[in-house]
Protein backbone atom coordinates (compact mmCIF):
# COMPACT_ATOMS: atom_id res chain seq x y z
CA UNK A 1 0.00 0.00 0.00
CA UNK A 2 0.85 3.64 -0.20
CA UNK A 3 2.04 5.13 3.10
CA UNK A 4 -0.08 8.00 4.33
CA UNK A 5 1.57 11.28 5.24
CA UNK A 6 0.24 13.80 7.69
CA UNK A 7 -0.62 17.14 6.09
CA UNK A 8 2.09 19.79 6.23
CA UNK A 9 1.68 22.36 8.99
CA UNK A 10 3.90 25.40 9.38
CA UNK A 11 6.01 25.40 12.54
CA UNK A 12 6.08 28.72 14.39
CA UNK A 13 7.02 29.85 17.87
CA UNK A 14 5.81 32.72 20.04
CA UNK A 15 8.61 34.81 21.54
CA UNK A 16 7.63 37.00 24.49
CA UNK A 17 9.45 38.74 27.34
CA UNK A 18 10.90 36.36 29.92
CA UNK A 19 10.65 38.88 32.76
CA UNK A 20 7.62 40.36 34.51
CA UNK A 21 4.74 41.57 32.39
CA UNK A 22 3.29 44.74 33.90
CA UNK A 23 -0.44 45.33 33.58
CA UNK A 24 -1.08 48.60 31.72
CA UNK A 25 2.24 48.51 29.84
CA UNK A 26 2.69 47.36 26.22
CA UNK A 27 4.12 43.86 25.76
CA UNK A 28 5.78 42.96 22.45
CA UNK A 29 5.31 39.49 21.00
CA UNK A 30 6.95 37.99 17.94
CA UNK A 31 6.11 35.08 15.66
CA UNK A 32 9.25 33.20 14.66
CA UNK A 33 8.90 30.95 11.63
CA UNK A 34 10.81 27.67 11.84
CA UNK A 35 9.41 25.49 9.08
CA UNK A 36 7.28 27.14 6.40
CA UNK A 37 6.67 26.67 2.69
CA UNK A 38 5.13 30.03 1.82
CA UNK A 39 4.50 33.40 3.48
CA UNK A 40 2.29 33.19 6.54
CA UNK A 41 -0.59 35.26 7.79
CA UNK A 42 -0.84 35.65 11.55
CA UNK A 43 -3.95 35.73 13.72
CA UNK A 44 -3.20 36.70 17.34
CA UNK A 45 -5.59 36.53 20.30
CA UNK A 46 -4.55 38.02 23.63
CA UNK A 47 -7.63 37.71 25.87
CA UNK A 48 -8.99 34.21 25.29
CA UNK A 49 -11.99 35.44 23.29
CA UNK A 50 -10.85 33.68 20.11
CA UNK A 51 -11.16 36.90 18.09
CA UNK A 52 -8.22 38.01 15.94
CA UNK A 53 -6.79 41.06 17.71
CA UNK A 54 -3.70 41.52 15.53
CA UNK A 55 -2.36 40.26 12.22
CA UNK A 56 1.16 41.62 12.70
CA UNK A 57 4.20 39.35 12.97
CA UNK A 58 5.37 41.49 15.92
CA UNK A 59 2.31 42.82 17.74
CA UNK A 60 2.15 44.75 20.99
CA UNK A 61 -0.64 44.30 23.50
CA UNK A 62 -1.52 45.98 26.80
CA UNK A 63 -2.96 43.65 29.42
CA UNK A 64 -5.39 45.84 31.40
CA UNK A 65 -5.34 43.92 34.69
CA UNK A 66 -3.23 41.42 36.64
CA UNK A 67 -4.21 38.03 35.32
CA UNK A 68 -2.84 34.90 33.71
CA UNK A 69 -3.87 34.63 30.08
CA UNK A 70 -3.30 32.31 27.17
CA UNK A 71 -2.00 34.17 24.14
CA UNK A 72 -2.69 32.24 20.96
CA UNK A 73 -1.30 32.54 17.46
CA UNK A 74 -2.78 30.86 14.41
CA UNK A 75 -0.31 30.88 11.51
CA UNK A 76 -1.73 30.12 8.05
CA UNK A 77 0.25 29.62 4.84
CA UNK A 78 -0.84 30.34 1.25
CA UNK A 79 -2.21 26.80 0.87
CA UNK A 80 -4.40 27.10 3.96
CA UNK A 81 -2.17 24.87 6.12
CA UNK A 82 -2.15 26.15 9.69
CA UNK A 83 -0.82 25.63 13.19
CA UNK A 84 -2.01 26.95 16.51
CA UNK A 85 0.55 27.98 19.13
CA UNK A 86 -0.31 28.94 22.70
CA UNK A 87 1.77 30.88 25.22
CA UNK A 88 0.76 31.30 28.87
CA UNK A 89 1.54 34.76 30.24
CA UNK A 90 1.06 36.18 33.72
CA UNK A 91 0.37 39.91 33.73
CA UNK A 92 1.11 41.66 37.00
CA UNK A 93 3.79 41.11 39.58
CA UNK A 94 4.49 37.49 38.65
CA UNK A 95 7.12 36.72 36.06
CA UNK A 96 5.83 35.76 32.63
CA UNK A 97 5.39 32.03 32.39
CA UNK A 98 5.85 30.51 29.01
CA UNK A 99 4.92 26.98 28.15
CA UNK A 100 4.73 27.22 24.41
CA UNK A 101 3.24 24.25 22.74
CA UNK A 102 2.29 23.56 19.23
CA UNK A 103 -1.11 22.01 18.73
CA UNK A 104 -2.56 21.20 15.38
CA UNK A 105 -5.83 22.97 14.86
Amino acid sequence: GIPLQAPFRPVVEIVAPAGPVVAGQPVRFEAVDHQVRSPLTYHWNFDGSGATQSTSRTPEFVFPIDQTVTVSLKAVDADGNHSLVEHHTAAGTAAARAASRIASA
